[in-house]
């Protein structure tokens, strides 16, 4: 099972990172004097393009994916701003690896999205429990369950490295504003040809030039047997760089940790919950998808 540094910003590897990644180990090998070594593919290179360049990511759109955990997945919070104990919220990080785009072109492109135990105002179910469902794992579903049952039947879904169709967008942060700049294909800039572009300089509200790339954000989740929200347009990739001030949207703030819900003191006395553990345990490893 493939695990990577949930922390990174950028969901896109390079080629050639792609292609070492397949090798577990290199070696030490005597280039000039060693006549046993393999050739390799005989391939002819375009002078003309850089070989550093920052690879777009894929265009907007519905991808089918591989969940797994990404490393160190679980983060409880369960305590307030105030360090008092609340309701423990479990925020669960994945790593989704694209599979079966057209040509391959796109295959092995990560995204990291995330889920929570937490459910919204106005809600009546929580992200962890919804990724359960589209997965088809509703008989898990039907009883009441505690934030930490639903949390490890969460891990379990991922562990079984369950393909799903997601939609797809790009989403530019910049660390100098601690906002997000841009959050749609969209809304990037484009270059004289009406093509977003990937790479920005962007001028922060201290007049600073920052370098901001997308990465890649999950909007929708599809169900078993759920059609396409609509058609997706999905322009080719251009290159290069445009300068732009702050994006005119409504401001949008950074990602932050969930927000704990109203306080509520735990009970030293409380009674034990009852032992369903291992019955949930047992009805996820049995399960298969509807």
């Amino acid at each position: 099972m493939a695990v990577i540094d949930k922390n990174k910003a950028s969901s896109i590897k390079s080629d050639t990172e792609e292609k070492e990644g397949k090798q577990s180990e290199g070696r030490v090998v005597d280039i000039l004097q060693d006549k046993n070594l393999p050739a390799g593919e005989k391939r002819k290179h375009d002078v003309s393009e850089d070989a550093w360049e920052f690879s777009a990511p894929p265009p907007a759109g519905r991808y089918s994916i591989k969940l797994h955990p990404a490393k160190d997945a679980v983060t409880i919070y369960d305590k307030d701003r105030q360090g008092n104990e609340m309701n423990p919220i479990y925020s669960i990080a994945i790593e989704g690896e694209i599979v079966n785009s057209p040509s391959g072109e796109y295959d092995k492109v990560r995204v990291f999205p995330r889920v929570s135990t937490a459910v919204g105002r106005g809600k009546n179910i929580s992200t962890a429990a919804g990724l359960l469902a589209k997965l088809g794992f509703t008989k898990a579903l039907e009883n009441e369950l505690e934030d930490k049952s639903l949390a490890v039947l969460v891990m379990k879904a991922l562990m079984k490295e369950v393909v799903t169709d997601v939609e797809i967008d790009w989403q530019a942060y910049s660390k100098e504003d601690k906002r997000v700049a841009y959050r749609g294909m969209h809304k990037f800039p484009q270059d004289a040809n009406g093509q977003p572009m990937h790479i920005v300089d962007y001028k922060t509200k201290a007049g600073q030039i920052e370098e901001i790339r997308p990465s890649l954000e999950v909007t929708h989740w599809y169900g078993k047997g759920e059609t396409s929200k609509g058609p997706v347009n999905t322009p080719q990739q251009a290159k290069g760089t445009t300068t732009l001030t702050l994006a005119t949207d409504e401001e949008e703030e950074a990602p932050a940790a969930p927000v704990a819900p109203a306080k509520v003191k735990v009970k030293a006395t409380a009674a034990p919950a009852p032992p369903v553990q291992q019955s949930i345990d047992d009805e996820l490893d049995e399960l298969e998808l509807s």
